[in-house]
């Protein structure tokens, strides 16, 4: 499947229809992102292998990219994997950071009610209980 680029202006268009490889500048323009994104996407394995025609010169096999955009932009399964592990990482360290928070709460309603503190509004004993 070919990927259609559409194209407002009369000048060349920015990815030329016979070229059997995309370069990051063509990755740019198809999936409207910046460099940075395309070299963060392909260091995480969420854009299809490149191919290195020098040490600094990625190109991706059109019909690759063409399959990838029709698939959906799937990630590769070992980033689908590191994915995951930072969402449990993260729902991890929130519910680690709810519980602390929960028991700073605690112990300055114990604080208040034992008069070790100023007397807290009604309004904010309710908040912090809710």
């Amino acid at each position: 499947m070919e990927v259609q680029i559409p194209h407002k202006c009369k000048c060349k268009p920015a990815i030329h229809p016979q070229a059997r490889f995309y370069r990051v500048k063509d990755l740019v323009v198809l999936l409207a992102t910046s460099r940075e994104t395309i070299a963060r996407m392909s260091r995480d394995g969420r854009l299809p292998e490149p191919l290195y025609i020098g040490a600094r010169s990625p190109r991706w096999p059109r019909e690759q990219v063409d399959q990838w955009i029709a698939a959906g932009c799937p990630a590769s399964p070992e980033a689908e994997a590191r994915m995951r592990e930072a969402r449990a990482r993260a729902q991890a360290t929130r519910q680690k950071n709810d519980a602390e928070r929960q028991a700073v709460i605690r112990r300055v309603l114990e604080q208040a009610d034992r008069g070790e503190l100023p007397p807290l509004p009604a309004q904010a004993k309710e908040e912090a209980v809710a």
